[in-house]
């Protein structure tokens, strides 16, 4: 199966950390079972260091269509992923994003579309709540879009030795 020609490569198998700590994910190449349909699995466990398997959900890649769109749906590439008990309407967006590193070239925003070659340290995945009928307390509005509080960054080297301990 190949890779969408724009997914950033150092998303697949790297280790995502909430920065609030409670929950971390990594999204790596479909099972097969759906390879066609959603050829990614993205994974979430409970936790740093993983000890609670929440949800593997088979999703797509959706690449940016406007990447100066007011829109993050238009402006970020995104998957969805299941950030909770699958079915209790805990389905988010995750924008993968970067840091704008220029304004003058890609305008105001503070995060803009990843490349395919952006480095791993520089990703984000920003989750938006858009697809459940139950909204939490902890939004608010910034740059033009609904966030999250906790967004994910790459996990530290220690991070992922704690995961892959608790998981062994």
């Amino acid at each position: 199966m190949a890779d969408a020609p724009d997914l950033p490569a150092a998303l697949l198998g790297a280790l995502f950390v909430a920065e609030d700590k409670k929950l971390v994910c990594r999204i790596v190449r479909g099972d097969g079972r759906e390879a066609e349909a959603a050829p990614f699995l993205t994974t979430v466990w409970s936790g740093i260091n993983g000890a609670g398997l929440l949800t593997r959900t088979h999703t797509t890649w959706r690449p940016a269509k406007d990447p100066r769109s007011e829109y993050p749906g238009e402006r970020l590439g995104q998957l969805q992923a299941e950030l909770g008990i699958v079915g209790m309407g805990n389905l988010y967006e995750l924008y993968v994003v970067r840091k704008n590193p220029d304004q003058a070239i890609f305008g105001n925003k503070e995060w803009i579309a990843a490349l395919p070659d952006t480095p791993l340290a520089e990703l984000r995945l920003f989750p938006e709540y858009g697809q459940s009928p139950y909204m939490p307390d902890d939004w608010d509005w910034q740059d033009g879009w609904w966030y999250p509080y906790s967004t994910f960054r790459p996990a530290t080297d220690e991070e992922q030795a704690n995961h892959a301990k608790k998981r062994a």
